[in-house]
């Protein structure tokens, strides 16, 4: 709903609203934890992307991803799809460039998200 992420559910009829970062311009994906405790939510900046990590069961934002503030050199403008591992400890993210890189280049980043750190990266790219 707008700059919000909304959790809704159905057995108790009730809503929690999770608020997005005030500079983000959309919300670009989501995934959910295998264990449902952790939810990724990806935003897209003016300037740069960004992944939030909240707690389902604190109602709490728990971590903020940036591969900007990594690796300032690639420019993530957007995350496209996000995945938690199995046991819930890493995140995988797709993310790109600016929309008018003509190489359309993409990147993969594998995030210890607790740690806030990347632990590998690799550049990818659509071109034929």
């Amino acid at each position: 709903a707008g700059h919000d992420t909304i959790l809704y559910s159905s057995d108790t009829k009730t809503q929690k609203h999770f608020p997005g970062h005030e500079e983000a311009v959309a919300i670009t994906a989501l995934a959910i934890s295998q264990n449902k405790r952790w939810l990724a939510v990806a935003e897209k900046r003016q300037d740069h992307a960004s992944v939030t990590i909240l707690d389902l069961v604190t109602s709490k934002k728990r971590k903020s991803l940036s591969f900007r503030d990594a690796d300032p050199s690639y420019d993530v403008r957007e995350f496209k799809c996000l995945a938690f591992s199995s046991e819930n400890k890493y995140l995988l993210t797709q993310g790109g460039l600016s929309p008018t890189d003509p190489m359309k280049h993409w990147i993969l980043i594998y995030w210890t998200w607790d740690k806030q750190r990347p632990v590998a990266a690799h550049g990818v790219s659509d071109r034929k």
